[in-house]
């Protein structure tokens, strides 16, 4: 207590006010967030690639300056494509800092294995700027499938209730009558539910 009583004393500020100290905690932890969105948002402080809703980021480091396909020195914050017409966007980046120069490639994302080659196919369109431009997976509307089983008439020789079920019930009641009142039950139970496992067909 006596420890307590002296660090009050030569640090009142912090001793007595839990809310300044509250406070700066939470400004602490403020900026460390707007640091980790703002490199979440520039690619470059990343080396593995990135899927967007649209489109596959990656970068790719310049030993000296930016050049493009044709060997055309880019400066920072330019942007091309890697032929005439292409789907894909690049762009120069430079961090000041460092003296750092990237190239960060923005393409469209990979085609995915789909299973109704009748109704779905790939389709684009190159009049579109990227990425409206890459191909996405189009599939024709058609009418739905009936799947729905209808019930099984009464007459029909088929357990209406699960097998697993009717197995247990048919060891419960032996599928006969009986005058005990619990088994009388499973008993009925399993000549409406549970006719091909009891035999009652």
């Amino acid at each position: 207590m006596i420890h307590v009583q002296m660090w009050r004393k030569h640090i009142p500020l912090f001793a007595e006010s839990e809310t300044l100290f509250r406070y700066v905690a939470y400004v602490i932890l403020v900026c460390v967030s707007i640091q980790c969105v703002y490199s979440t948002n520039h690619t470059l402080n990343f080396n593995y690639r990135l899927l967007f809703e649209n489109y596959v980021v990656s970068k790719m480091e310049f030993p000296a300056n930016c050049t493009d396909g044709n060997n055309v020195m880019r400066a920072h914050g330019d942007v091309w494509t890697t032929t005439a017409g292409s789907c894909d966007r690049r762009i120069c980046y430079e961090n000041k800092r460092s003296n750092r120069r990237w190239q960060i490639n923005q393409d469209c994302p990979p085609h995915i294995d789909y299973l109704d080659r009748i109704n779905c196919a790939y389709r684009s369109d190159s009049t579109q700027t990227f990425p409206k431009c890459c191909p996405y997976l189009y599939c024709q509307n058609r009418e739905p499938e009936n799947t729905t089983v209808p019930d099984p008439s009464p007459d029909d020789c088929v357990d209406r209730s699960p097998t697993t079920a009717c197995m247990y019930w048919k060891l419960k009641s032996n599928c006969t009558y009986s005058a005990d009142d619990l088994v009388q039950r499973l008993y009925n139970f399993t000549v409406g539910y549970c006719k091909f496992t009891c035999g009652f067909c």
